[in-house]
């Protein structure tokens, strides 16, 4: 059985409710989540040594003096945003979303290697990988894509993987949130897997998105990036979103094939490719198949559903 993150929240008024309902809703695949109100009693839970991470506001900081050693990490809620010289402990800005301060909690979690998280993958894949490839531009196939992730989404836990070298989600993910142009995605992913870092599964729970339906892992912020990654990397990464979370469809809109793409399309259930609408599309879509032919990539073929695309 996987081992999860335990989290025990220090809440003496009562603010850290909403952030304890996300957490046990959104997270409980993840993270143990126990809410205290009480001191002693989070003293006593914490020095039993089985507490990964502790949060509290920034100003209960005085009682968490001594639990240094009995906990690998705590973690401030502050109403600043910068982390105070004399502080021991990490600082996450308090007055953000629910889902921004886990996500700035998990990325340090991911980062500590004294924090324990994962499992062993599971021998058969769970998860049900669809893709879309196109050898032209201008079809409408992220516009396909993410539609096709939020009406899979109804139903079954779904996440989309861009693998393009340009992030085009603005509408879909961030604009909401007023992030615009501030975003971490596959650029952070890729930088991870080359550490070897252990806790990718962890790190990927950061850097997602949710969106209407949804969960979105944005394109990289340099598309040099998306060119860096390599067979062992794309193995790794699929199959730790395949065998190590839960989403249940994993639609991947690969952009640029390379070796992490042609992977991708090699290994997924379904591909979908826009219907050439004109005579130079019609000759790309000819010389893409051609080339897979020629590589020994024929299975590819045997996946591929055209379908009429509206275009961008």
């Amino acid at each position: 059985m996987r081992k999860k993150i335990s989290m025990a929240l220090y809440d003496s008024d009562g603010c850290m409710v909403p952030l304890a309902n996300y957490l046990c809703k959104k997270k409980q695949e993840v993270v143990e989540t126990r809410l205290f109100t009480n001191l002693s009693l989070l003293k006593e839970h914490v020095r039993s040594g089985q507490t990964d991470v502790l949060l509290a506001l920034e100003e209960e900081s005085d009682e968490l003096y001594g639990l240094q050693s009995f906990v690998p990490k705590i973690i401030l809620l502050t109403e600043g945003n910068m982390v105070g010289e004399q502080s021991s402990f990490n600082m996450v800005f308090r007055y953000q979303s629910a889902e921004e301060v886990v996500r700035e909690i998990l990325e340090e979690v991911a980062e500590d290697d004294r924090i324990v998280y994962g499992g062993t993958l599971t021998a058969n894949r769970q998860s049900e990988v669809i893709s879309g490839y196109s050898p032209f531009g201008g079809a409408g196939l992220s516009t396909f894509l993410t539609g096709l992730a939020e009406e899979l989404a109804e139903n079954y836990r779904t996440l989309y993987v861009s693998l393009e070298e340009f992030h085009g989600l603005e509408n879909v993910t961030l604009e909401k949130k007023g992030q615009s142009g501030n975003y971490r995605g596959m650029s952070e992913a890729i930088f991870y897997l080359q550490q070897k870092k252990e806790k990718l599964a962890l790190k990927l729970d950061s850097l997602i998105y949710e969106g209407k339906r949804a969960e979105y892992l944005l394109a990289v912020e340099n598309y040099r990036d998306l060119h860096q990654m390599k067979r062992e990397n794309i193995i790794c990464f699929f199959q730790t979103l395949c065998n190590e979370t839960s989403y249940e469809k994993i639609v991947f809109d690969v952009g640029y094939l390379g070796e992490a793409g042609e992977y991708v399309l090699e290994h997924s259930d379904k591909i979908y490719m826009p219907i050439p609408k004109t005579k130079a599309q019609e000759m790309k879509h000819v010389a893409c198949q051609q080339g897979w032919q020629r590589q020994g990539c024929a299975e590819i073929l045997q996946k591929v559903y055209q379908v009429a695309m509206g275009g961008e």
